[in-house]
């Protein structure tokens, strides 16, 4: 058996070694035994000395991991700000492409952004405007300290005269080339191609946040953030030829009703080098807590509340290989989502105020317009001014509400083309019209530029001419810093107007104030009247491409009445900027001027065309509403406001150039930033510091008089009223200019039982002084504590009888005026106000419960706050409730106690009104400051604040509020 099995094994050996494939199989077999002797030396005998190797060419990082911010709600729980999940469109520097291929790459994806109509973050602050030019969105420090990052500086100071001045359209040429983009390869013998500015602003945009990435390239950038699920499929679809390309979970800060909100939540961005130096300077070296890119809170509770809202990071540790490409994550630790902020505002209380506002600001707009073109001669009375309604056919175009760049498109309206042609041929002869005046061999002086002009009307031929010297000057043409303005060439022309401007521009040449190296001179032998004519040619081309002149053209036209109010009227249908109506379309486009008017009327009486949109006086207004026994905040309100949406995270160019250039100032929180003389209002200050002085007793009765003369003074009481025989309280009632200057003396002598002897010593600091130290007393010289941006107050430092009256040099914010009328409804303590009511962590536990901060006290006699409360009493019930005149200022239910103030800012302008109240008046709740610049009269802040009384009340509901139209302005007149 076994034989018979040995004999079975070798017959086929045999055949196997006489196989053709023995040897084969024999080379295999060696083959196969060398690489398991490879592989036992590199697993086994070298396995801890290769693992080594490959950690050391591998980078092992800690990067951190964003938590999620803390929401924000109102006293009541109401949302006001929080985080959306969205998805994001990120891109990731993998190192695969060189220049060219990232640019090829990145115009691939914006391709399919586009055609889902997605937006992309925009970093770089230029954008193409409506006449094609390139534009700065942002300016001043703001500017200066992006050109710093984007020339590679340390600091401001470091960039060239030429890099702080560059141009929108001289950066966006830098990052051009920067990127090579429209290149195929460098150098000289580069290739090209075609790219539109558009597409090619947007690729170095995508190219700048890579770059700002450049030092973590493993971290992604965001290019488009909140795309829809259409986007985000064609792009993962995509991915594989778009290397680095990706879609991502994202949060998007939300702002609910962010008109009305937007001045108290603020918005957030990207933190700058200049934040974050300042928000790690609490933090040791290597445990900074905000790194570059880290969004934080720009303003408002945004910023000041950063802190809590920012939450704490999390990290994730990793190895990299070279690409940064990540190979392994060893450790990884969550973020803490950002605390809840709960303010003090009541939400349906900002929406209502902010609705009362604008209407009332309409009401007043259209009782003042008038359809005629307007001249307020000197000595009219602010509540007498007029407006023309020439001048508001004219705002829409200047505030930019019509697009004047959309008169001349391919597929404009009739209207606009009829605008447009009417423009041109304005154009051409005010530009001719100067271009002979700067070649006419007898030149106008300046002053007669124009002829004779009616009284109160615009000389354009003037207004064009000034504007050249600016045109030249903003276009660097004109060196204004090499003018020796000491010059009598140049004073002739600037000062004395005696001389014409090409009189002065010969000159400017002759003195190399005039950058000639801009001009397309033949060659540098060209004889100075070449020069000169070469210069005028250059000063059409400029003035015809400024849109500040432009307007002054179309200002020049409406005027005239070249372009009608009719065709105005249709260019808001044919623009979109009204809802198509068919019926008023065809009256307007049979009607007259009266047409117009009225249609105009009745847009801002039901606010389509809103007071912000026209930026006419008035078109802003702040209001502050406090409880009077903690400073709580429960309404601020800042008109005309703006949507922090479109701010926060990454800002929309377009749009924020668009606030920035608005007249009416959205982005200015008029609440807290707009200071102005407080009028009448500070004569309670004043009559606190008379009567704990022991200046005037509340029973001493005054024979007052129309004007007020002592130390060479000339006050007047408004309106030129002698209020007779007053004591305190009824001077308080009747805002007696002659009374309380007359305190003002007082204060101011150096012994005032001496007043009326030879011995009276008049010592102006003295009652500088006084009127000072008591208006500290009720928190005016300092500012609130509420946790906005706030400029500080300031108490008149000069002329205390002026001073007394509310005049001099005081400036005061509305929130300002606000805690003095809560230190006065509450007879003397100061609260610094604030917006906080509570804190808690994101699961709703209470961390803390902010309280009353008391800054002061007085120590007035108790008679003092009696005469003043009964003063403010009086004002309200003798002028402002049952008038004879049956025009009621004040009509709500509850009683309340107030003071009025008309403060003069300019006599071209109407006067500001103020209006400082509380309520109930037996048993204070709440205080209510109302005020508005350029607002005619008091009475018209007054108005304002009953209506708010009769809202809070619960006489007037936020439904009936948003139903309502333009308000009724009032006819009366308050003399304050």
């Amino acid at each position: 058996m076994f034989k018979e099995i040995l004999e079975y094994l070798w017959y086929h050996l045999k055949r196997v070694a006489t196989s053709r494939l023995f040897p084969l199989g024999c080379i295999f077999a060696v083959m196969f035994s060398v690489l398991i002797i490879h592989l036992y030396q590199l697993q086994i005998v070298e396995g801890a000395n290769a693992q080594e190797s490959y950690v050391d060419q591998m980078t092992l990082r800690t990067i951190s991991l964003s938590s999620t911010r803390g929401n924000i709600y109102d006293r009541n729980g109401t949302l006001l700000a929080y985080n959306e999940l969205v998805y994001s469109v990120t891109l990731k520097d993998t190192g695969a492409y060189n220049g060219y291929q990232k640019n090829m790459m990145i115009m691939e994806l914006l391709k399919i952004l586009d055609r889902h109509g997605e937006k992309i973050v925009e970093e770089i602050p230029i954008f193409i405007n409506s006449a094609g030019e390139m534009e700065f969105s942002i300016q001043g420090n703001s500017r200066q300290r992006f050109l710093r990052d984007a020339y590679g500086k340390k600091s401001v100071d470091e960039l060239t005269d030429e890099q702080k001045n560059v141009t929108a359209q001289g950066l966006y040429e830098y990052f051009y080339d920067r990127y090579g983009i429209g290149k195929k390869g460098s150098g000289a013998n580069a290739e090209t191609y075609e790219i539109d500015t558009e597409t090619a602003l947007r690729v170095m945009n995508i190219r700048y946040l890579l770059n700002s990435n450049s030092y973590q390239r493993y971290r992604s950038v965001v290019v488009s953030s909140n795309v829809s699920e259409e986007t985000m499929t064609d792009v993962l679809e995509h991915a594989d030829s778009m290397d680095g390309v990706d879609v991502e979970e994202d949060y998007q800060r939300v702002y609910t009703d962010s008109t009305y909100f937007a001045h108290v939540i603020g918005y957030t961005g990207k933190a700058s080098s200049e934040e974050l130096e300042t928000l790690n300077a609490d933090y040791a070296e290597g445990e900074e807590r905000y790194e570059l890119g880290d969004v934080i809170g720009k303003t408002g509770i945004e910023a000041s509340m950063e802190s809590e809202l920012q939450g704490i990071k999390g990290s994730r540790t990793m190895y990299l290989d070279s690409l940064g490409h990540i190979m392994e994550v060893t450790d990884e630790t969550a973020p803490v989502t950002g605390n809840d902020v709960y303010l003090t505002i009541d939400h349906d209380l900002q929406v209502g105020i902010y609705h009362l506002v604008e209407q009332n600001l309409a009401g007043i707009l259209v009782d003042k317009l008038v359809n005629d073109k307007v001249y307020n001669p000197a000595g009219t009375s602010a509540s007498e001014r007029k407006l023309s309604i020439y001048e508001a056919y004219y705002q829409l175009i200047n505030n930019n509400i019509l697009d004047m760049s959309a008169f001349a498109d391919a597929d404009a309206g009739d209207a606009e083309k009829r605008i447009q042609d009417l423009f041109l041929q304005g154009q051409d002869e005010a530009v001719s019209a100067i271009r002979a005046e700067l070649l006419s061999p007898n030149p106008t002086p300046y002053k007669d530029l124009g002829g004779e002009v009616p009284e109160g009307e615009d000389n354009f031929m003037k207004i064009y001419v000034s504007y050249v010297y600016d045109v030249l000057a903003d276009a660097g043409y004109l060196l204004t810093d090499a003018i020796d303005t000491n010059d009598e060439t140049y004073i002739a022309y600037k000062n004395d107007e005696i001389i014409g401007l090409s009189e002065f521009l010969r000159y400017a040449l002759s003195q190399n104030w005039i950058d000639v190296s801009k001009l397309s001179l033949d060659s540098k032998y060209t004889s100075a009247e070449d020069t000169y004519q070469i210069l005028v040619d250059q000063i059409g081309t400029l003035l015809r491409e400024s849109s500040v002149f432009n307007k002054r053209v179309y200002k020049n036209l409406i005027y005239n009445q070249k372009i009608s109010g009719c065709d105005i009227c249709l260019a808001l249908f044919e623009q979109g900027i009204l809802e198509s109506d068919q019926e008023a379309i065809q009256k307007l486009m049979a009607g007259t001027d009266i047409t117009s008017y009225e249609f105009l009327l009745e847009k801002i009486k039901s606010l389509e065309i809103t007071p912000a949109q026209l930026a006419m006086d008035p078109c802003s207004a702040a209001v502050t509403i406090t409880d009077v026994h903690s400073g709580d905040v429960l309404a601020v309100v800042s008109y005309p406001s703006y949507d922090n949406n479109r701010l926060s995270g990454s800002v929309d160019a377009k749009y924020y150039s668009s606030l920035a250039n608005d007249m009416s100032s959205p982005l200015y929180s008029t609440a807290t930033q707009a200071q102005k003389a407080p009028g009448s209002v500070f004569k309670l200050v004043t009559t606190a510091a008379a009567l704990e002085n022991g200046v005037v007793t509340r029973d001493e009765v005054m024979l007052t008089d129309s004007v007020f003369t002592k130390q060479g003074l000339k006050l007047s009481c408004a309106g030129g009223v002698n209020h007779g025989n007053l004591n305190i309280v009824q001077a308080i009632r009747d805002s007696c200019n002659y009374f309380f200057s007359e305190m003002g003396f007082r204060l101011s002598l150096a012994d005032p039982s001496l007043e009326n002897t030879d011995q009276e010593t008049y010592v102006e600091q003295k009652g500088v002084d006084t009127i000072r130290t008591y208006a500290a007393q009720f928190g005016l010289d300092r500012k609130t504590g509420i946790q906005l941006n706030e400029l500080e107050p300031h108490i008149s430092d000069t002329a205390p009888i002026p001073s007394a009256i509310g005049q001099g040099t005081h400036a005061f914010s509305n929130v300002q005026l606000a805690r003095y009328a809560t230190t006065i409804a509450n007879s003397g303590t100061v609260y610094d106000l604030t917006l906080l009511d509570k804190l808690t962590d994101s699961d709703g536990n209470l961390l803390e419960e902010y309280t009353p901060t008391i800054v002061g006290t007085t120590t007035f006699a108790s008679t003092t706050w009696d005469t003043i409360h009964d003063g403010m009493r009086s004002v309200v019930a003798d002028h402002l409730q049952g008038r004879s005149d049956g025009d009621d200022i004040i009509t709500c239910k509850v009683d309340i106690a107030g003071k009025t103030g008309t403060a003069e800012e300019s006599k071209l302008r109407p006067n500001h009104a103020n209006f400082i109240s509380y309520a109930p008046y037996d048993n204070p709740e709440i205080a209510v400051v109302v005020s508005i610049p350029y607002g005619y009269t008091s009475s018209n802040a007054a108005r304002i604040a009953s209506n708010i009384y009769d809202f809070y009340y619960g006489e007037l509901t936020l439904e009936e509020i948003q139903a309502s139209g333009a308000s009724k302005a009032s006819t009366a007149v308050v003399n304050d």
